[in-house]
């Protein structure tokens, strides 16, 4: 298994860029063998990933309820958490209403895609406060 991949699956910020890179090819044109696997990911893998980073969330702000210095990182990783998600949430509409318009006949307003690409890599670095976080509360 390569540097982020999970059981021969990009990972981590490896699949946050594979992720970009799809958006990014995607705006330069249409594929709709490319647009229907977007379309499986939005409907199935992303709305799980969402629920974990809920779950994770919950479970950090409860760990984080009883004080101290490794209490206080979790508080903090369960808002980042809470905010990839809620992030995620926002993509997920996005993604689905630029999967809508580029089946009809209008073609995705352009300015559309990089505020798309804008909201992964702002969930990406939501993603990564809250790893931070979660290690300095190991510490």
């Amino acid at each position: 298994m390569s540097e982020g991949e999970w059981c021969g699956v990009p990972s981590g910020d490896r699949a946050y860029q594979l992720l970009i890179q799809q958006l990014s090819e995607l705006q330069a044109g249409d594929d709709p063998q490319r647009r229907q696997r977007l379309q499986t990911w939005v409907n199935a893998p992303l709305s799980q990933m969402l629920a974990e980073r809920k779950a994770a969330a919950a479970y950090l702000a409860h760990a984080g309820a009883g004080g101290g210095p490794s209490a206080e990182e979790a508080v903090q990783a369960a808002l980042a958490l809470e905010e990839a998600a809620r992030l995620g949430t926002q993509l997920r509409r996005e993604l689905q209403s630029l999967l809508r318009n580029a089946e009809g006949a209008d073609a995705p307003p352009e300015a559309a895609w990089p505020e798309v690409i804008e909201r992964v890599q702002q969930m990406q670095t939501a993603d990564q406060k809250a790893l931070s976080h979660l290690a300095a509360a190991g510490r």
